[in-house]
Formats: C-alpha cells, sequence, structure tokens
C-alpha cells in the first residue's frame, strides 16, 4: 500500500501595494474666501456682484416702491430707482443669475444685520419683544 503524498499548498494571492508613484498625496487646498458686502460709515453697503461691486443705499433712503419690487421679484426695476446710474448700468450689463441676486440679497441682509443685530432680535424674540 503507498501512503499518500501530501502536496505543497499554493502561496496565497495578495494583493500588490501600488506603485510608491501612484499613490495619493494628500494636498491642502487653499481656503476659499469669497469677497465680503462691507457696510460704509454713511450706511450705504459695498456688495461683491459678479467680477465687481455695488454701492446699495441705506435702506432709509429708498423709495418705498422699492421695497415692492424686491418683494414681487422685480430686480432690476429695484435697481433702477435704488442704484446710481454706473451701478445700475452695470447691473443691466451683468444681467445676474437668480443664483447671484441670492447671493446678493444675502450679502446685503448680513452686511446690514451684523452679529450684534442678530443677537438683540434672537434675545427680543424669546423675551416676546419683537
Amino acid at each position: 500500500m503507498t501512503t499518500p503524498r501530501k502536496t505543497a499548498k499554493a502561496p496565497k494571492k495578495t494583493a500588490a501595494a501600488p506603485p510608491a508613484d501612484l499613490t495619493p498625496v494628500p494636498v491642502a487646498e487653499p481656503p476659499i474666501t469669497e469677497p465680503r458686502a462691507e457696510l460704509l460709515p454713511d450706511g450705504s453697503v459695498r456688495v461683491p456682484l459678479g467680477d465687481g461691486y455695488i454701492v446699495v443705499p441705506d435702506h432709509d433712503n429708498w423709495p418705498s416702491s422699492a421695497n415692492e419690487d424686491v418683494t414681487r421679484g422685480f430686480y432690476r426695476t429695484w435697481a433702477s430707482k435704488v442704484l446710481s446710474d454706473d451701478d445700475y448700468a452695470y447691473w443691466v450689463a451683468l444681467d445676474p443669475t437668480n443664483r447671484q441676486v441670492n447671493e446678493f440679497f444675502g450679502a446685503l441682509h448680513d452686511a446690514r444685520s451684523g452679529s450684534a443685530t442678530r443677537e438683540v432680535l434672537r434675545l427680543s424674540s424669546r423675551l416676546g419683544i419683537a
């Protein structure tokens, strides 16, 4: 009777490590800096739009009909009533997208209602004053 022979097991296949030149290297990306709206001493706000800026006068100096224009989404009409001739011409030439308009009015709102104003409003609403 012959004894069975043990056969050598085939070595396990393992995934080879990628070559060093293909190993991903984390890259530190520069921080994203978005232009911010700037509240000016006279109460007007310098707001980024497109590649430039538009100066929006203090809200107290707007004609009351301009409030309705913003509410209804008539932004070009609003711009014609509120902005300087040069800024209005820039607005018309740019014909901003809906995204740009939303960012513009968001930045305008943020500049006018700084963190101190937001805190007062928050506390007032908690106390039932606002």
